[in-house]
């Protein structure tokens, strides 16, 4: 089980990494659309592609098993997105796998920071932030759910 990593240039994997996106919001059963998620979607291959962003997903045995986002937030400082394992492949830290690919991007692009949300249900995610040396921080945005948290790492 070796997974090979594949970041979005054409228009299948666009599709692909769409559609996990999708699953994960699915999964997560939370409302969204405070976010953009529609305008996301109509500009996914824009705000998830070069210079300013990526769009990472991972295959296991040619089975599309997770993926991650970086998009710009501001001058110097990046966001990520989106990060999901689908059920049958966690347990194999492909987590920590994209997630650290996507730190290497983000600094190769020339990002000084990274920064993230998530909510407090997702206690492996937040373990795992804080395992890649993310540290809390005040919310960065306008966001009507108050039970987010608000992660940032120095790059």
């Amino acid at each position: 089980m070796k997974p090979e990593l594949i970041i979005c240039s054409t228009p299948e994997h666009f599709s692909l990494a769409k559609k996990l996106t999708q699953d994960y919001m699915d999964w997560l059963g939370e409302d969204l659309f405070y976010q953009g998620i529609e305008k996301e979607f109509d500009i996914f291959h824009k705000m998830y592609n070069k210079p300013t962003g990526c769009f990472i997903y991972v295959m296991i045995n040619n089975e599309i098993a997770g993926g991650v986002g970086l998009r710009y937030l501001e001058e110097g400082i990046c966001e990520m997105k989106r990060l999901f394992v689908y059920g049958n492949f966690r347990g194999h830290q492909l987590g920590k796998i994209l997630s650290n690919e996507l730190i290497n991007i983000s600094k190769n692009l020339g990002y000084k920071k990274m920064r993230l949300d998530t909510i407090p249900k997702l206690k492996n995610a937040i373990d795992l932030y804080r395992e890649l040396g993310f540290y809390e921080i005040p919310k960065y945005y306008n966001n009507p759910d108050k039970s987010v948290v608000y992660f940032e790492i120095e790059l």
